[in-house]
């Protein structure tokens, strides 16, 4: 890749983007296009620029305003050394408009992760890992396949027995799923997971640091373990996320019937937080069932959209490491 470009591998370049040494060029005749490379619905090539014989463009295809492919520059530059500077093999250019209200792509490819010893005698009634998935890979969980269970609301993944859910509710109605239907014969420890376990910048599990918690950690059979990753609530108790028609304090006092802790409030991502059964029966099952409820329920008298789903889970992120930690 030319050591001007910042770009890497997966990421999205925005419709606005333009790099001064990047100026108009010609693609050279018969110049193949990188292995595994895709082009976005609704771009369309600048004016003036040719592409090579044969090759095939999809239909609406467009460029963003003002930018420009490539750049050519020194006198060395061959048709048959050329490498085209800007888009690696298996760069994806970033869509600039979805007629979808589901949430955004979170693709990454990751390795499967190293089994750890203390599974090694272990079963899934001892053990189970609950992946809350909507289009990630989980490739990263492949050594565990006899202790997962995915759940999935997107694509059909191939060669991966999953339970389907519908695309409502986001990541907690999925664990409350869970916890409702097997509250009676839970696994000993459950480690809930979101599909990707980088999705979130602020609580990275990695298998060796520099990472918020290490791997391994989660992997327990405990029936009282508890391991997640503390975080502070940032916000005011009194606020209102993204708008929403109720504050932080009403939807916790709703959902404890207790009032908010007047200190600054710890919480925890449940899709990154291993729990024994004993601790999530701290709440009787009426306590998930009453959860999974206010996900689903209408607002203002209209069934809830994707953006409503994911501002009552942030809620509900803030608020469900209370419902064991400090019930």
């Amino acid at each position: 890749m030319n050591e001007t470009t910042t770009h890497t591998e997966g990421e999205s370049i925005p419709a606005n983007h333009v790099t001064p040494q990047m100026v108009p060029w010609m693609m050279p005749p018969g110049y193949q296009m990188p292995p595994g490379y895709q082009m976005p619905p609704g771009y369309q090539m600048p004016p003036g620029y040719q592409m090579p014989p044969g090759y095939q463009m999809p239909p609406g295809y467009q460029m963003p305003p003002g930018y420009h492919v490539g750049h050519m520059s020194g006198s060395n530059m061959t048709e048959s050394k050329f490498q085209m500077p800007f888009f690696p093999p298996g760069f994806q250019m970033k869509t600039t408009s979805s007629t979808s209200s589901a949430p955004p792509k979170t693709v990454t490819k990751k390795l499967s992760y190293d089994m750890v010893d203390a599974l090694k005698h272990a079963t899934k009634k001892d053990f189970e890992i609950v992946i809350a998935r909507y289009d990630e890979d989980i490739t990263w969980s492949d050594n565990y396949k006899e202790f997962r269970t995915v759940y999935n609301k997107g694509d059909p993944i191939d060669n991966v027995e999953t339970i389907d859910l519908p695309n409502e509710g986001d990541l907690i109605h999925t664990i409350v799923t869970h916890i409702i239907q097997n509250y009676d014969n839970l696994a000993t420890t459950t480690f809930f997971a979101q599909g990707s376990l980088q999705n979130n910048k602020d609580c990275i599990i990695k298998e060796q640091k520099p990472c918020h918690r290490i791997f391994s950690d989660f992997i327990v059979v405990d029936p009282n373990a508890c391991v997640y990753i503390k975080r502070y609530f940032p916000c005011k108790q009194h606020d209102a996320h993204n708008n929403y028609d109720f504050t932080f304090t009403e939807v916790y006092e709703r959902i404890f019937e207790r009032p908010v802790p007047p200190e600054r409030l710890v919480w925890a991502l449940w899709t990154n937080t291993s729990l024994g059964r004993d601790v999530i029966r701290k709440r009787p099952k009426e306590f998930y069932e009453k959860i999974k409820e206010f996900c689903l329920e209408p607002y203002r008298d209209e069934p809830p959209t994707q953006s409503i789903f994911r501002t009552r889970n942030t809620y509900m992120e803030r608020f469900l490491i209370h419902a064991v930690e400090f019930p």
